[in-house]
């Protein structure tokens, strides 16, 4: 089996983990996917609009002009998703540009059209 097939695998495995342990870590990447999950609305409408792309890294990149607000929205987005991808790089023992690079090929195979991905 090859490595990035593995490392899928391991990826999903430990956002169910995340989803159904109780241990510190755990609760903390359960709060990430709950915030990240409350911002999704606001998100794919930036995105949908063209404002923001997806990175090859698995994070949100502006294209256009945002509102304070919306650029707090991005780097509050950015910042969850870079703690939630150390802890899976934790938990996996993969280093964290590996699994930035598997979580921005999932966002490619799941976005819409019209969504810009680097």
């Amino acid at each position: 089996m090859k490595q990035s097939h593995l490392l899928k695998i391991s990826l999903i495995c430990v956002i169910a983990l995340f989803a159904v342990a109780g241990a510190t870590q755990a609760a903390t990447g359960a709060e990430l996917v709950a915030s990240m999950s409350k911002r999704l609305p606001a998100v794919m409408e930036l995105k949908m609009s063209g404002q923001v792309g997806e990175s090859n890294i698995g994070m949100l990149e502006v294209r256009g002009e945002l509102s304070r607000v919306e650029r707090r929205l991005v780097a509050d987005e950015n910042r969850d998703r870079v703690s939630f991808y150390k802890q899976i790089a934790q938990r996996v023992g993969a280093p964290l540009s590996q699994v930035q690079a598997e979580r921005a090929e999932d966002i490619r195979e799941k976005s819409p059209k019209g969504v810009w991905l680097q």
